[in-house]
Protein backbone atom coordinates (compact mmCIF):
# COMPACT_ATOMS: atom_id res chain seq x y z
CA UNK A 1 0.00 0.00 0.00
CA UNK A 2 3.04 2.56 1.37
CA UNK A 3 4.29 1.84 -3.04
CA UNK A 4 0.62 2.59 -4.59
CA UNK A 5 0.08 6.04 -2.19
CA UNK A 6 4.03 6.88 -2.89
CA UNK A 7 2.82 6.56 -7.00
CA UNK A 8 -0.04 8.35 -6.17
CA UNK A 9 1.91 11.43 -4.49
CA UNK A 10 4.83 11.53 -6.86
CA UNK A 11 1.93 11.12 -10.23
CA UNK A 12 0.18 14.17 -8.21
CA UNK A 13 3.26 16.17 -8.36
CA UNK A 14 4.43 15.40 -11.84
CA UNK A 15 0.70 16.05 -13.39
CA UNK A 16 0.54 19.20 -12.27
CA UNK A 17 4.87 20.37 -13.30
CA UNK A 18 5.87 20.13 -9.41
CA UNK A 19 4.00 22.53 -8.03
CA UNK A 20 3.12 21.26 -4.42
CA UNK A 21 0.16 23.41 -4.00
CA UNK A 22 -1.96 22.09 -6.93
CA UNK A 23 -0.69 18.02 -6.08
CA UNK A 24 -1.51 18.92 -2.33
CA UNK A 25 -5.19 20.20 -3.93
CA UNK A 26 -5.95 17.13 -5.55
CA UNK A 27 -4.47 14.44 -2.92
CA UNK A 28 -6.66 16.46 -0.28
CA UNK A 29 -9.76 16.20 -2.32
CA UNK A 30 -8.53 12.49 -3.37
CA UNK A 31 -8.75 11.46 0.23
CA UNK A 32 -11.81 13.39 1.32
CA UNK A 33 -13.27 11.86 -1.44
CA UNK A 34 -12.73 8.35 -0.57
CA UNK A 35 -13.10 8.82 3.32
CA UNK A 36 -16.54 10.75 2.89
CA UNK A 37 -17.44 7.34 0.38
CA UNK A 38 -15.94 4.76 3.09
CA UNK A 39 -13.77 3.84 -0.09
CA UNK A 40 -10.29 2.74 1.24
CA UNK A 41 -7.47 4.44 -0.32
CA UNK A 42 -6.13 1.85 -2.45
CA UNK A 43 -8.42 -0.04 -4.75
CA UNK A 44 -7.87 -3.28 -4.74
CA UNK A 45 -9.29 -6.71 -7.98
CA UNK A 46 -9.96 -8.95 -5.87
CA UNK A 47 -12.77 -6.66 -4.14
CA UNK A 48 -13.97 -5.49 -7.78
CA UNK A 49 -13.54 -8.85 -9.54
CA UNK A 50 -17.73 -8.87 -10.54
CA UNK A 51 -17.54 -5.24 -12.05
CA UNK A 52 -13.88 -6.30 -13.61
CA UNK A 53 -15.79 -9.10 -15.64
CA UNK A 54 -19.17 -6.64 -16.37
CA UNK A 55 -17.15 -5.16 -19.47
CA UNK A 56 -18.40 -1.76 -18.73
CA UNK A 57 -14.54 -0.52 -18.58
CA UNK A 58 -12.23 -1.05 -20.32
CA UNK A 59 -8.45 -0.21 -19.99
CA UNK A 60 -6.86 -0.22 -23.25
CA UNK A 61 -2.81 -1.67 -23.05
CA UNK A 62 -2.03 1.25 -25.71
CA UNK A 63 -1.95 4.74 -25.93
CA UNK A 64 -3.45 7.53 -28.52
CA UNK A 65 -1.05 9.31 -30.69
CA UNK A 66 -0.66 12.00 -28.42
CA UNK A 67 0.72 8.83 -25.72
CA UNK A 68 -2.58 9.17 -23.43
CA UNK A 69 -4.01 6.66 -22.07
CA UNK A 70 -7.16 5.50 -23.33
CA UNK A 71 -10.58 4.41 -20.84
CA UNK A 72 -13.17 2.92 -22.54
CA UNK A 73 -16.64 3.28 -20.81
CA UNK A 74 -19.09 0.53 -22.39
CA UNK A 75 -22.47 2.61 -21.17
CA UNK A 76 -24.43 -0.54 -23.03
CA UNK A 77 -23.10 -2.75 -20.29
CA UNK A 78 -24.19 -0.41 -17.35
CA UNK A 79 -27.26 -2.30 -16.21
CA UNK A 80 -27.00 -5.85 -18.46
CA UNK A 81 -25.84 -9.38 -17.22
CA UNK A 82 -24.70 -8.09 -14.09
CA UNK A 83 -25.56 -7.50 -10.50
CA UNK A 84 -22.56 -4.58 -9.54
CA UNK A 85 -24.00 -1.34 -8.42
CA UNK A 86 -23.35 1.94 -9.57
CA UNK A 87 -20.85 2.56 -7.25
CA UNK A 88 -18.87 -0.80 -7.61
CA UNK A 89 -18.83 0.16 -11.21
CA UNK A 90 -17.14 3.78 -10.15
CA UNK A 91 -15.02 1.85 -8.04
CA UNK A 92 -13.71 0.06 -11.10
CA UNK A 93 -12.84 2.91 -13.36
CA UNK A 94 -11.08 4.48 -10.21
CA UNK A 95 -9.19 1.59 -9.78
CA UNK A 96 -8.35 0.98 -13.57
CA UNK A 97 -7.38 5.25 -13.44
CA UNK A 98 -5.30 3.99 -10.30
CA UNK A 99 -3.33 1.09 -12.87
CA UNK A 100 -3.14 3.85 -15.63
CA UNK A 101 -0.92 6.26 -13.70
CA UNK A 102 1.50 3.45 -13.37
CA UNK A 103 2.53 4.34 -16.87
CA UNK A 104 4.57 6.96 -17.08
CA UNK A 105 3.25 8.17 -20.68
CA UNK A 106 -0.13 8.04 -18.84
CA UNK A 107 0.87 10.94 -16.15
CA UNK A 108 3.07 12.47 -18.40
CA UNK A 109 0.31 12.78 -21.54
CA UNK A 110 -3.17 12.25 -19.44
CA UNK A 111 -5.99 9.81 -20.65
CA UNK A 112 -8.58 9.88 -23.25
CA UNK A 113 -11.79 8.09 -22.01
CA UNK A 114 -13.94 6.78 -25.18
CA UNK A 115 -17.77 6.61 -24.04
CA UNK A 116 -19.18 4.15 -26.60
CA UNK A 117 -23.08 4.62 -26.46
CA UNK A 118 -24.50 2.00 -28.79
CA UNK A 119 -27.67 1.06 -27.73
CA UNK A 120 -28.07 3.39 -25.04
CA UNK A 121 -31.45 5.74 -25.10
CA UNK A 122 -32.40 8.68 -22.85
CA UNK A 123 -34.17 5.85 -20.46
CA UNK A 124 -30.77 5.26 -19.06
CA UNK A 125 -30.48 8.86 -17.29
CA UNK A 126 -33.92 6.99 -14.98
CA UNK A 127 -31.19 4.35 -13.68
CA UNK A 128 -28.59 6.72 -11.67
CA UNK A 129 -29.54 7.89 -8.16
CA UNK A 130 -28.88 11.69 -7.61
CA UNK A 131 -25.77 10.32 -5.30
CA UNK A 132 -24.57 8.41 -7.62
CA UNK A 133 -24.50 11.15 -10.08
CA UNK A 134 -22.59 13.41 -7.36
CA UNK A 135 -20.41 10.65 -6.85
CA UNK A 136 -19.47 10.01 -10.38
CA UNK A 137 -18.79 13.97 -10.64
CA UNK A 138 -16.91 14.15 -7.53
CA UNK A 139 -14.51 11.16 -7.88
CA UNK A 140 -13.17 12.90 -11.05
CA UNK A 141 -13.33 16.56 -10.37
CA UNK A 142 -9.94 17.62 -9.58
CA UNK A 143 -9.34 14.18 -7.21
CA UNK A 144 -6.99 12.02 -9.14
CA UNK A 145 -3.40 12.50 -10.15
CA UNK A 146 -3.87 12.17 -14.08
CA UNK A 147 -5.62 14.88 -16.13
CA UNK A 148 -8.32 13.83 -18.18
CA UNK A 149 -7.41 15.12 -21.80
CA UNK A 150 -10.50 14.06 -24.24
CA UNK A 151 -13.55 12.74 -23.82
CA UNK A 152 -15.20 10.89 -27.05
CA UNK A 153 -18.38 10.31 -27.21
CA UNK A 154 -19.35 7.38 -30.12
CA UNK A 155 -21.88 5.40 -31.10
CA UNK A 156 -24.72 8.03 -30.08
CA UNK A 157 -28.41 8.27 -31.52
CA UNK A 158 -30.33 11.35 -32.81
CA UNK A 159 -31.65 11.90 -30.02
CA UNK A 160 -28.40 11.70 -27.17
CA UNK A 161 -27.05 14.30 -30.14
CA UNK A 162 -28.98 16.73 -29.98
CA UNK A 163 -29.15 16.52 -25.76
CA UNK A 164 -25.46 16.58 -25.60
CA UNK A 165 -24.92 19.02 -28.35
CA UNK A 166 -27.04 21.22 -26.02
CA UNK A 167 -25.60 20.19 -23.10
CA UNK A 168 -21.81 21.53 -24.23
CA UNK A 169 -23.38 24.34 -25.43
CA UNK A 170 -23.26 25.62 -21.27
CA UNK A 171 -20.19 24.10 -20.47
CA UNK A 172 -16.91 26.34 -20.57
CA UNK A 173 -14.69 26.45 -23.74
CA UNK A 174 -12.04 24.84 -21.88
CA UNK A 175 -13.73 21.89 -21.12
CA UNK A 176 -16.11 22.47 -24.35
CA UNK A 177 -13.19 21.64 -26.45
CA UNK A 178 -12.43 18.26 -24.29
CA UNK A 179 -15.68 16.56 -25.66
CA UNK A 180 -15.57 15.15 -29.03
CA UNK A 181 -18.68 13.99 -31.10
CA UNK A 182 -18.05 10.91 -33.37
CA UNK A 183 -20.50 9.57 -35.56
Amino acid sequence: QKFVITLLVRAALRVWNYSQEDAVRVMTNFCTFRLNNGWPMLLEAALLEGELRSGVHWLLPGTDAAGRGILVYNARFLFRGHSCSVEGLQKMGSFLMQKAIEKENVVKHGIVCVLDLQEVDISIATKFGVSDVKRGILMWKDAFPCKLKKIYLVNMGAILSTIVAMAKSILSTKIRERFVLVD
